[in-house]
C-alpha cells in the first residue's frame, strides 16, 4: 500500500538533500492538472507551473513531463521552456538538442489513421464519448457518458479494433474513463524515463540521479515500476485503496503542487 508522501516528508526530503541531481518526471491530466470533462480543457495549476518552472531553471534538476497527450500539445500546456517531455506515453520524446520518436511511429499513423474512421461512426453514437486524434495513438474519451453506457463504449471499442489487434498491429489500453489505442511494439511510461535516465547520463557524465515519477493513471504503473527499481521515489496522485505500485501517494494535484513547493523550498 503506498504510504502518505506528506506524512513521510522527512524521510523522502532526507533523500533528496543527499542526492547529487534529481530528475522530476510528473504525467500531466490528474498530475499537474486537475481530471476535466474534456481533454481540450486541461491546464496546468498554476501552482504547479511555478515550482517546476524554479525547479528546472536549477543545475541540480532534470524536470520532464510524461504525458498520454500528444507532444506538442503537452508541451504547449505545460509551458516549461526548460523541461524534457515526453508524449503519446513514451513514443516521442523531445529533451534539449534532442528528439526521439518511437520506431514504430510511421506505420502507427497509417494504422490510426484506419482506426479512427472505423472508431469515430460507431463511438460517436454514445453520449459524451469521442475519439482523441493523437497522431500515433488514439483514445476513446468516455468522462462525460452515463456509468450504464461504459461497457457499451467498451464493447464497441474492442468491435471496431479486433482485426488490428488481432494482427497485432495495437493494444487497447483502460485508463481512467478512457480506452487507449496503442502501437503494440511501442515504448510505455517505464520505457521513456529510463531513455530519459540514459540520455541525462550520458550529456552530464554517470552521475547519481535520484528519479522522482508522480502519476494518476494505469499507464502510469510502468513508471512507477521503472522508479522503484532504480530505489526511486514513486508516488500515486489517487486514494488509498488505490492497488499501486507506487511507494507513497498524495491526494490530489492540489497536493502535488505542494509537494512541488516544498521541493522548490529546499532546493
Amino acid at each position: 500500500m503506498a504510504e502518505p508522501l506528506l506524512e513521510h516528508w522527512a524521510d523522502v526530503e532526507a533523500r533528496i538533500r543527499a542526492a547529487n541531481h534529481v530528475l522530476l518526471a510528473c504525467d500531466f491530466d490528474g498530475t499537474l492538472s486537475p481530471i476535466v470533462p474534456r481533454p481540450e480543457d486541461a491546464y496546468i495549476l498554476p501552482a504547479c507551473a511555478d515550482a517546476l518552472r524554479e525547479l528546472s531553471e536549477l543545475p541540480t534538476y532534470d524536470v520532464a513531463i510524461v504525458s498520454g497527450r500528444a507532444l506538442a500539445d503537452v508541451r504547449a500546456r505545460a509551458g516549461l521552456q526548460n523541461a524534457m517531455y515526453s508524449g503519446n506515453h513514451g513514443m516521442e520524446i523531445e529533451t534539449p538538442g534532442l528528439v526521439i520518436e518511437d520506431e514504430v511511429a510511421e506505420r502507427a499513423r497509417r494504422v490510426m489513421s484506419q482506426l479512427r474512421d472505423a472508431l469515430e461512426p460507431t463511438v460517436g453514437q454514445v453520449s459524451g464519448a469521442f475519439v482523441e486524434d493523437k497522431g500515433i495513438s488514439l483514445s476513446v474519451h468516455y468522462r462525460i457518458t452515463p456509468d450504464e453506457l461504459e461497457p457499451e463504449i467498451q464493447a464497441r471499442v474492442r468491435q471496431a479494433t479486433a482485426d488490428a489487434v488481432a494482427n497485432g498491429d495495437v493494444i487497447v489500453v483502460q485508463g481512467k474513463r478512457v480506452l487507449d489505442v496503442r502501437p503494440t511494439a511501442a515504448r510505455d511510461k517505464g520505457a521513456a524515463l529510463r531513455l530519459l535516465m540514459e540520455a541525462l547520463a550520458t550529456g552530464t557524465g554517470e552521475q547519481e540521479r535520484l528519479p522522482i515519477y508522480i502519476g494518476d493513471d494505469t499507464t502510469d504503473e510502468d513508471a512507477f515500476r521503472e522508479v522503484n527499481r532504480t530505489d526511486g521515489v514513486s508516488v500515486l496522485v489517487g486514494p488509498a485503496e488505490r492497488a499501486t505500485e507506487a511507494r507513497y501517494r498524495v491526494e490530489s494535484p492540489d497536493e502535488v503542487a505542494t509537494f512541488l513547493k516544498r521541493l522548490a523550498a529546499i532546493a
